[in-house]
């Protein structure tokens, strides 16, 4: 029963989205999904490794979203690698 839900929410929501497309290839979807995954996490301050070691994202998108990643600007990551230097930087965020 709640895959019947999820996937009417899945209708809900993507019937309002300008950028998908009801007779779109999976293959684009996935692309704008991962592009928007990945803009979502920079804006929280969390890499794609960091997302990966953690299970928030899938590892068969690790390739694709590293691409994607590697498309927007570097910038520090809390508690993850630099894909563009690949060093540690660790930030002090204030509480």
């Amino acid at each position: 029963m709640q895959s019947d839900y999820n996937a009417a929410n899945v209708i809900v929501h993507r019937g309002t989205d300008e950028e998908i497309t009801r007779y779109m290839k999976y293959r684009d979807v996935r692309r704008i999904l991962l592009h928007r995954t990945v803009r979502y996490l920079h804006s929280i301050g969390y890499s794609v490794n960091y997302a990966l070691e953690n299970a928030w994202l899938s590892t068969k998108f690790k390739s694709e979203a590293l691409a994607v990643e590697s498309e927007y600007p570097p910038m520090g990551y809390r508690g993850g690698l630099s894909s563009v230097k690949g060093e540690f930087i660790q930030l002090e965020l204030p509480l």
